[in-house]
């Protein structure tokens, strides 16, 4: 007979025995408490680890790494002890797309290749570093492999977005919706609800379904994902009608049916919007420019190209005389289309800015965003109620996320502030136009009013209701 050297059970021949290092004996269920404990120590080590790893890493490095244990068809090329499928399919994709560069494709095509090339050079560093912490734990005795390191990567990066990145916005949007729509709580309400709140974030199924999560609703990825489109759409719609009548209407896609004269006019109009002072050339001789865009200072020639096709090298010719004539510190050629490989490697070379139909979108849409964001700023604005204090001005501010309203005291002289909403924590920053009305201190004994408090004080020391 044996005891257990931990819980001193008496230990039989037929019983199941577990011998350590040091010659103790334990019996089947200390051994398993052993072992579990040894496990939470390791890891806790590797945890500790992978954050160091993961500390000053950019963010796209880090949605790399959570790809590779996300997306299905990559994190199958993890074997428990080897990385070789995975590299090599990683090897395979950035030598196509090296191939591809170097045979010449769209603007599209390039875009595609640079991020690709991008995404397949960082992910390879990450494996040849992730070999090396799999050898440092085993070095230390850590039983673990490949996958499981992975999935341990990807639980810290999900716990720092959802900390740094989810909360700040799921939280106050949380609480909003609450307000707006009290019991009536469904997912096609909570979506429409979450992306009319003036946020500068892309809306797609994986931020979406956090915040559905916090409702607790059962919900199907692909319902989401229509409703996503649907809501876009509508709001889209909604902006249309509120910008009918409008002289600063700009739509996206609007240029597709324009003829190359309404191009220029379109483009005139859109850079006006940005903010710049524009003239045409068209009339009166164009010397290779459209347009003459100034702003800051600055004098920015512009070329407009309405194609159906791809731009080729002529235009970045032209549009780099133009600078010289015209002696312009910027060049741009714009298109609805694409440029040719040549032309943008001309561009490049000549220090030409280049929009193409993409480009083009992408700048209508920020456009697009920034009214919204000014249009928020003014309804906040005219809702600030101002009160004078000795050393700060009392204003009333509407969160514009819960919309819950809160007080705050703004320091005189002071024309901006940045705080925190006490009811949802979103971070709200703004200029305000503080106009502070006249406040008078009266003399408790005779009622006299005076400009300071100082002075009323001072008169009240012999005021003659005083004496009375």
């Amino acid at each position: 007979m044996v005891d257990c050297s931990k819980c001193g059970k008496k230990l039989g021949f037929l019983s199941s025995k577990n011998k350590l290092d040091n010659g103790s004996v334990l019996c089947s269920s200390c051994f398993d408490e052993l072992q579990k404990e040894q496990r939470e120590k390791d890891k806790k080590v590797m945890i500790d680890y992978i954050k160091k790893y993961i500390v000053g890493k950019d963010d796209e490095t880090i949605s790399y790494i959570l790809g590779c244990h996300k997306i299905s068809n990559v994190n199958e090329l993890f074997d428990d002890d080897s990385l070789q499928r995975v590299i090599e399919n990683y090897q395979n994709l950035l030598s196509q797309a090296e191939y591809s560069n170097k045979s010449g494709m769209s603007s599209y095509d390039i875009d595609d290749i640079i991020e690709t090339k991008k995404m397949c050079e960082k992910i390879l560093v990450f494996l040849n570093d992730l070999e090396k912490i799999y050898k440092i734990f085993n070095k230390k005795g850590i039983e673990t492999n490949y996958r499981e390191i992975l999935s341990f990567f990807a639980e810290i990066i999900e716990e720092k977005q959802e900390r740094e990145i989810y909360n700040p916005i799921l939280i106050p949007a949380y609480k909003r919706i609450v307000k707006r729509l009290g019991k009536d709580i469904s997912v096609e309400g909570v979506i429409k609800e979450f992306m009319r709140i003036p946020l500068k974030i892309t809306y797609n199924f994986d931020l979406i379904s956090k915040l559905l999560d916090k409702f607790e609703l059962d919900y199907d990825k692909d319902e989401v994902e229509e409703l996503i489109e649907e809501v876009q759409e509508e709001i889209g719609l909604e902006e249309f009608e509120e910008d009918l009548g409008s002289t600063q209407n700009i739509e996206i896609g609007d240029f597709e049916k324009l003829t190359g004269y309404e191009f220029e006019g379109y483009l005139k109009g859109l850079f006006d919007l940005l903010g710049y002072t524009v003239i045409e050339t068209s009339l009166s001789g164009d010397q290779g420019a459209d347009l003459i865009a100034s702003k800051d200072g600055q004098k920015t020639v512009v070329q407009a190209k309405k194609y159906s096709g791809k731009v080729a090298n002529k235009a970045i010719q032209e549009i780099s005389a133009a600078q010289r004539h015209y002696k312009a510190d910027k060049a741009i050629v714009v298109t609805n289309s694409s440029f040719t490989k040549s032309a943008i490697d001309l561009a490049l070379s000549n220090d030409v800015e280049l929009w193409d139909g993409k480009k083009l979108k992408d700048i209508i849409r920020e456009l697009r965003s920034k009214k919204k964001e000014k249009h928020l700023e003014a309804q906040k604005a005219m809702t600030l109620n101002f009160k004078d204090g000795e050393k700060f001005v009392k204003i009333n501010i509407p969160c514009p996320f819960c919309e819950e309203n809160f007080d705050y005291d703004l320091e005189i002289g002071k024309n901006s502030f940045e705080t925190s909403c006490p009811n949802c924590g979103s971070e709200i920053a703004s200029k305000v136009n503080v106009k502070s009305t006249s406040r008078t201190w009266s003399c408790e004994f005779c009622g006299k009013e005076f400009d300071t408090k100082e002075k009323a004080e001072k008169h009240e020391k012999t005021c003659r209701s005083r004496k009375k």
